[in-house]
């Protein structure tokens, strides 16, 4: 648990965490969270977490995932804040695609997603690029917040404006394909909130790669949250590898749960 004590009001967040590498050959996932015990980052930064997902069909992906999550972790512990979250998490993206792209210097293009938050106080920011989900529980109920970069979304607007029909976009073979992700000259798609978004206690922020929501609806996913995050990521985990889904793909889940006692 990390606690983080303000004027007038004492916030504490719970961490948990499971990372599994599925029925793949390679682990191509990678994870970080902040220090929470490090009392003075927490104070002037908060608390941060990313997930990376590597794109399996590409060369080094596991690689990239890992440059990708080490880079935004480093430059949140070193890097001096401007201020303003919203515009540190997009250097940070900016920064780690820098990377990927430093590293994937040969014939093969490689990438990866992320997906990370920044809890500040009572509130939070977050950055996506790729389709790895953040997503919010609040009152029994599981909300996506950042949108998936995948054509499948392009293929829905073309069907809704009358380009193609819905039954073309519904079977087209490339739904799936990434439009967007690290590994880019410049990145196509970004997603994130420029204003911070306000925390209730009790939230709950997950992180999750594809391996656990393409495996698990969303009701199965909310069965576990009445228990603690690391038993509810432990319980994801298991639910998932419980399916014996024979091309069960890496996966990897970050729940943080915001706890705020106003005095």
């Amino acid at each position: 648990m990390g606690l983080v004590k303000k004027k007038g009001l004492t916030c504490s967040v719970l961490i948990g965490n499971a990372h599994h590498i599925g029925m793949r050959d390679i682990q191509q996932d990678s994870f970080c969270i902040s220090d929470l015990s490090d009392v003075e980052l927490c104070a002037s930064k908060g608390i941060f977490a990313a997930v990376a997902d590597g794109m399996g069909g590409m060369a080094d992906g596991d690689k990239a995932s890992i440059i990708a999550s080490r880079t935004m972790m480093q430059y949140f512990n070193e890097v001096a804040s401007t201020g303003r979250p919203e515009l540190d998490l997009l250097s940070m993206v900016i920064a780690a695609n820098e990377n990927v792209n430093r590293f994937m210097t040969g014939t093969e293009q490689g990438g990866s997603t992320v997906a990370a938050v920044n809890i500040r106080n009572d509130s939070f920011y977050w950055i996506a690029v790729g389709d790895s989900r953040i997503c919010l529980v609040r009152g029994g109920a599981i909300i996506q917040i950042n949108r998936e970069h995948i054509y499948a979304t392009d293929l829905d607007e073309m069907a809704a404006r009358g380009e193609l029909s819905w039954e073309s976009a519904a079977a087209d073979s490339k739904r799936t394909a990434l439009t967007s992700y690290l590994g880019l000259k410049s990145i196509e798609k970004i997603d994130r909130n420029l204003y911070p978004a306000q925390l209730i206690n009790g939230d709950r922020i997950l992180l999750m790669s594809d391996g656990i929501f393409n495996t698990l609806n969303d009701k199965e996913i909310l069965s576990t949250m009445s228990l603690s995050p690391q038993k509810s990521a432990a319980g994801l985990m298991e639910m998932t590898l419980g399916k014996q889904n024979p091309n069960q793909d890496n996966l990897t889940v970050v729940i943080l749960e915001y706890k705020s006692t106003h005095k």
